[in-house]
């Protein structure tokens, strides 16, 4: 492990900010925890962590929301989140490395690309970068340590922004056991992977604590031209400690500390392959991406203090601050005007034809002249996030109905430094050699946003109605600060204030069935530093459904229409833009985002078996509905017409996951099925669909002992996740693992 300094030390620093209060590690997140106690940690945690509010909550939840527990996690032992998330009926993923590092999600068809179009958080605080400023979510907690995944689409999606057009993401780490004990887990795998992930608590009536170390590293699945690793070494850290009153005292209060970091160190690139090199072999890496490589660290304090004024209000009060910095060299192109997206997707043309033999390494630079030497990218950045937020639950009984007011109040500050420069390299015998020339710099700015929300949110239960409503005000800030010498740059300004309002209704038409229905806004600010003719995303999102529960069986059916008065897309390295138009938005237009989201699970019970089935299916017709001209990549360049679909989301996609559970073993797989995808609104490019396989099986040899393991794409099928920004990339092959988890 490279953890540097030990959690107690990072404890004396300034800043912390909240974790999640305590909940039972063994107990399911959907079931509270008793301690004899109206005030127990369970009921606490329920309103200031969880979005969902629990599997209860759900039932009645005037919205879409979904709720994946400890238990149903450990079914797979996935360290990637994208392979959770595709079990959850209306969530759109972008693979990107075969790991999960970096994943990209996206919520009914709004654009997955860095998870930038959602409320990601993590114990129920925004976990990205800079969420406002930047958020493209580089930074992305490791998913091995959570207990738990929410996600939330619908109405209360306005509660917590300042991305509302999706809808909200919130990871939950892992809690403080309510009794001294731990767990170590150890496996190993193919490509030289492995995992140690451990953990210990401890305690007491009124103070408890616990560390949680992680470590994963594998070498890699791709094969690199020059043979050098293709993997990752990440490590996480976190510490957690509360202190709390007596939980019988007239006024309950307590005060709890998380402190967390993690690195990485991983050999990532953007650089893909011509689509007949990946019919050839689809894990190969070109010479010319040898230094790609990414060196990051993450560090999170979080504190948050609970009151409980009387049975029916109570307050919560949040501090956080999060620091992000890494260091990305990769493959930016040529010397040339003519990009590496281009090159990749024409090899066979006159022009690009000795390009492509340098970047595979077959012949040298200098046998082609000055504009095949390679541009290596160095995308210097530091983040930071911080700000406190006031939460205030309220539940009076007025004129004899019972009311659930929530009241928020926010004030966030992010900022992101960015120090981009570039290097020039030949390529000799196979291997990158720098040309000896200066490193030149070319983007040195730095953006920041001072936001402050307030939302007010009340539920009503009139007999078998659930009626829900309410808004939220976002009143933003933010600069760009143009740090280079050219005198004609300076600063930008921008600001916004907007209203954001929602509300749904749930009617319990008979015990077993329930009808819901929502509308409310979605909002997407404008980032900094933009031109006064960008405007921010807006849409008005509709909902319309059923839920049903019967026994061991369940259903769910919702549609949705996302009407947008305005897309908006921003230019990325990773949709394959230049260094100078870097976080550029762009006004889209009026777009139509339509679908239907089913899900069905049943548990048949038979002698000592129990055999799980679950069904997820999501249709979705997103396309842009009016006419304009894209200087976007990420849509593709040139003339839109209305009717042309988005980019990367699929019409249809599906999973179902079955398996046997016995009382001392279990086998569980799930298949899911990813439809065809445009790359571009105005290209004819489209990457097939594909179905993938997982397996796993476990056996508990001792009380507290189990042996596991694990097979990924148990079919090992070859599939293209993404032809962006330069060339096809890859899903992860066939990679098995085993394991053993022990508790004491």
């Amino acid at each position: 492990m490279k953890i540097k300094p030990l959690m107690i030390a990072i404890c004396a620093q300034s800043l912390v900010g909240l974790s999640a209060t305590v909940l039972a590690e063994n107990t399911d997140l959907d079931e509270p925890s008793s301690t004899g106690s109206s005030k127990s940690e369970s009921t606490l945690k329920r309103k200031d962590i969880y979005i969902t509010g629990g599997a209860e909550e759900i039932k009645k939840q005037p919205g879409s929301a979904h709720l994946v527990n400890q238990k149903e996690l450990e079914k797979f032992e996935y360290n990637d989140i994208n392979r959770v998330l595709t079990q959850i009926p209306g969530v759109n993923i972008q693979e990107e490395e075969g790991y999960g590092l970096r994943p990209n999600i996206g919520l009914r068809g709004a654009h997955p690309h860095r998870s930038r179009k959602i409320a990601l958080m993590e114990d129920g605080i925004l976990i990205g970068p800079a969420p406002y400023s930047a958020p493209a979510a580089y930074y992305f907690p490791m998913f091995a340590k959570m207990e738990g995944i929410e996600v939330f689409k619908g109405p209360a999606a306005i509660k917590y922004g300042p991305n509302t057009v999706g809808g909200a993401v919130n990871l939950v780490t892992r809690s403080i056991p309510d009794e001294n004990k731990g767990r170590f887990n150890f496996a190993i795998g193919a490509d030289q992977f492995t995992k140690l992930h451990t953990y210990y608590g401890q305690r007491s009536d009124q103070w408890g604590w616990m560390v949680d170390a992680l470590n994963i590293k594998t070498d890699g699945f791709k094969e690199l031209d020059t043979g050098n690793n293709t993997g990752f070494d990440k490590s996480d850290i976190t510490f957690k400690g509360l202190v709390n009153s007596d939980v019988y005292a007239d006024t309950y209060q307590q005060l709890e500390l998380k402190v967390q970091y993690s690195d990485e160190d991983s050999d990532s690139t953007y650089t893909g392959l011509t689509e007949e090199d990946f019919d050839v072999n689809p894990y190969r890496r070109y010479a010319g991406s040898d230094r790609d490589h990414m060196e990051a660290k993450h560090t999170q304090y979080m504190l948050s203090h609970y009151i409980e004024l009387d049975p029916t209000f109570s307050l919560t009060t949040k501090i956080y601050r999060n620091e992000f910095e890494r260091l990305w060299s990769k493959l930016n192109g040529f010397n040339t005007d003519t990009a590496l997206s281009g090159i990749l997707a024409n090899p066979d043309s006159f022009a690009n034809a000795d390009f492509m033999q340098v970047l595979k390494g077959e012949i040298n630079s200098v046998d082609v002249g000055a504009d095949a030497m390679l541009i290596i990218g160095n995308n210097d950045r530091e983040y930071l996030s911080q700000g406190v937020q006031f939460l205030a639950h309220w539940e009076p009984l007025i004129a004899g109905l019972p009311h659930e007011f929530e009241f928020g109040l926010r004030y966030h500050r992010d900022q992101i430094e960015r120090n981009h420069s570039e290097d020039r390299f030949l390529m000799e015998s196979g291997e990158l050699v720098s040309d000896g020339s200066a490193t030149v710099a070319t983007t040195v700015n730095k953006d920041s946003t001072d936001a402050v929300a307030f939302h007010v949110q009340d539920k009503i239960e009139i007999g078998d109605w659930t009626i829900s409503g309410g808004a939220r005000i976002e009143s933003i800030d933010s600069k760009r600060k143009d740090r280079s010498d050219n005198p004609a740059h300076g600063t930008i300004n921008n600001s916004d204030t907007v209203i954001i309002p929602g509300g749904g209704v749930f009617y319990q038409l008979t015990p077993e069935l329930g009808l819901l229905g929502g509308v409310h806004k979605g909002f997407t600010p404008v980032g900094p530093g933009q031109t006064s003719d960008i405007d921010p995303e807006e849409s008005v999102n509709y909902e319309a459904g059923f839920r049903y529960y019967q026994g061991a069986f369940s259903t769910e059916m919702i549609g949705f229409y996302n009407d947008y008065s305005n897309l908006k897309g921003v230019c990325t390295f990773s949709s394959g833009c230049d260094d100078a138009d870097v976080d550029t938005e762009f006004n889209g237009g009026e777009a139509e985002i339509k679908g239907v989201e089913f899900s069905a699970a049943y548990q048949l019970a038979f002698n000592e078996l129990n055999i799980p089935f679950k069904f997820d299916y999501t249709f979705t017709d997103a396309a842009f509905a009016s006419d304009f001209g894209s200087s976007n990549p990420d849509w593709g360049v040139g003339d839109i017409n209305s009717g042309d679909a988005l980019p990367y989301i699929p019409e249809h996609q599906f999973s179902f996951s079955t398996g046997l559970a016995a009382q001392q073993w279990r086998i569980d797989t799930v298949l899911k099925y990813v439809g065809e995808r445009n790359d571009t609104a105005t290209g004819n490019r489209v990457i097939e669909s594909y179905t993938v396989v997982d397996l796993k099986g476990s056996y508990n040899i001792a009380e507290d002992i189990q042996l596991y393991s694990s097979i990924k794409n148990l079919l090992d099928k070859e599939y293209i996740t993404s032809l962006r920004p330069y060339g096809a990339r890859p899903g992860a092959p066939r990679l098995a693992q085993i394991g053993i988890k022990v508790s004491f």
